[in-house]
């Protein structure tokens, strides 16, 4: 995950000649240890801090690695993936919730606006799959490299998507 935070900027360079000028407007969510409460964060030092928390936002305690949390200086707490502490947000309605996964239920963030991402991924593999992708981790790389290639295909239509959301 960290990985694709990385790519992230890398592309964004590519394209624009610099790093991404709006990574301090994109909420990152994380899950606090050991209050499990959800913490927002969207301001980042940098773009390698960016990338940084993305992997936090994703951390699976025990799972990723032997630590239960990742620390996380912009935020100056501990934190792990987001998507627990998610369950007792509720978003408000100028946000945009955007899923890679269909894992978390849109009426559960009680938020107006969803974006399905995943449904641009041409991943065969069921949901099960998806989810523990660390445990084979050339099937992790192929993936990865295949969600590159999917976002990118089909970036002028989220980016139609997302633009239209900022319009409104």
């Amino acid at each position: 995950m960290e990985r694709a935070g990385y790519e992230y900027v890398k592309i964004c360079k590519e394209k624009l000649g610099t790093a991404p000028p709006w990574i301090n407007e994109m909420v990152v969510s994380f899950t606090d240890f050991p209050t499990l409460r959800p913490v927002f964060v969207s301001e980042f030092a940098s773009p390698e801090s960016f990338a940084r928390a993305i992997r936090a936002s994703s951390y699976v305690p025990f799972v990723m690695g032997f630590r239960p949390w990742c620390w996380l200086p912009e935020a100056r707490r501990r934190v792990f993936d987001g998507y627990l502490g998610l369950w007792r947000a509720q978003l408000p309605d100028n946000y945009m919730y955007v899923s890679f996964l269909p894992t978390m239920p849109k009426s559960a963030l009680a938020g107006k606006h969803f974006l399905a991402a995943y449904e641009y991924d041409r991943t065969p593999e069921n949901i099960f799959v998806r989810f523990w992708p660390w445990a084979d981790p050339n099937w992790a790389d192929a993936a990865f490299e295949r969600g590159r290639k999917d976002f990118i295909d089909a970036g002028s239509e989220l980016q139609g998507q997302i633009l239209a959301f900022l319009r409104s």
